[in-house]
């Protein structure tokens, strides 16, 4: 069995008159996959400036306003890696939303939690329900980790 390699990753909620924001990734693991913007911690930086600076690399945007919303162990179609997820809320932001990675991402679009697009990218398949508020406990999250 191969070591696994744990990574750390950021991923923003950004909501807007009920509805939040999910970009199709193309190009890169998941292609063809609706997700949150986000993406990996850099050597030496903190969660909080990743999230602030994946937010303004994906969507051009700067967070105003940004709160830690859930800490998620994820191994997806369990992989050789292993994901620290760090999820934030973002309350408001300055500028106007924008695909600024179009070799990675086909666009940004607002969708309502009732009707998300499919298919949802595996990387972010643990988030969904905690931010759907399906998993509320420590308890179900060991749950959803089995």
């Amino acid at each position: 069995m191969k070591e696994k390699i744990v990574k750390v990753s950021c991923e923003m909620i950004l909501e807007k008159g009920g509805k939040v924001l999910l970009g199709k990734r193309k190009n890169i693991f998941g292609a063809g996959q609706w997700a949150f913007p986000g993406g990996h911690l850099e050597v030496g930086e903190s969660t909080l400036d990743c999230a602030k600076r994946e937010l303004f690399e994906e969507t051009g945007v700067k967070a105003n306003e940004i709160d830690l919303f859930a800490v998620v162990n994820d191994t997806p179609n369990h992989q050789e890696e292993h994901y620290v997820r760090f999820v934030y809320i973002i309350k408001s932001w300055k500028g106007e939303i924008a695909n600024a990675e179009p070799d990675c991402c086909e666009g940004w679009n607002w969708f309502s939690k009732d009707e998300l697009p499919e298919p949802f990218f595996v990387g972010h398949q643990k988030v969904l329900p905690i931010y759907l508020g399906k998993i509320k406990t420590v308890t179900d999250i060991k749950v959803l980790e089995r």
